[in-house]
């Protein structure tokens, strides 16, 4: 196996997915690789037929592109400062520097919101904000995942689907989003961590070297 440098080694570990580069074992855990997907965040990148970018390009990506994550694989660039690819199962390898990691989860609504609204994250790769709750309706902007946003209403259009209030605090207007992709987060979330110990004596040390 290829030596991993330390900035490699904390990217994976990011994903979880450090241990999948260690020989397999024989135990039944489940595949963290399940529903992982890939987002990609630049205009362009190419897929390519191995971990390679002089190896053959088999498929154009466009922005917010989403892709299968079957496994991650070390680059054939030993001077690279990222050698982390994605594997896409069958279809071939992208470079992880442009990509999200991403999940679609589907949220039942919460049909109760508080007056003072609700902390929110979004659970799929992305969606849209609309200047009404209809999906015909002009896109003010694109959410993307694990982004955080204020709920302060839900409403339930015509059709029956369910849509969330959305609060943009930078310009203090309204949109709306769709329910099912907006994760309500919880109280434990947004808790303080360790609140026995003072302020002034927590820190976050990040090493890279």
């Amino acid at each position: 196996m290829d030596k991993l440098s330390r900035r490699d080694f904390l990217k994976l570990s990011g994903l979880g997915l450090a241990g999948l580069l260690a020989p397999p074992l024989n135990f039944d855990f489940d595949d963290p690789f399940t529903a992982q997907q890939g987002r990609v965040t630049v205009r362009t990148i190419w897929m390519y037929e191995r971990p390679s970018v002089d190896s053959t390009k088999v498929k154009l990506l466009q922005q917010d592109a989403v892709f299968n994550i079957s496994n991650t694989a070390v680059g054939e660039d030993e001077k690279s400062h990222n050698r982390i690819w994605y594997h896409a199962g069958t279809e071939g390898y992208v470079y992880s520097g442009n990509v999200q990691p991403v999940r679609t989860i589907l949220n039942s609504p919460q049909m109760d919101i508080p007056k003072e609204g609700l902390l929110a994250e979004i659970s799929v790769p992305f969606t849209d904000a609309h200047e009404t709750p209809s999906r015909d309706s002009k896109v003010a902007y694109r959410m993307h995942y694990e982004t955080t946003h204020w709920v302060k209403k839900v409403v339930t259009s015509e059709n029956g689907q369910v849509w969330y209030q959305i609060r943009d605090d930078k310009w203090d207007k309204l949109y709306y989003a769709r329910a099912e992709h907006i994760r309500i987060m919880n109280a434990g979330e947004l808790a303080p961590i360790s609140p026995d110990v003072p302020n002034r004596e927590k820190k976050i040390v990040v090493r890279l070297k």
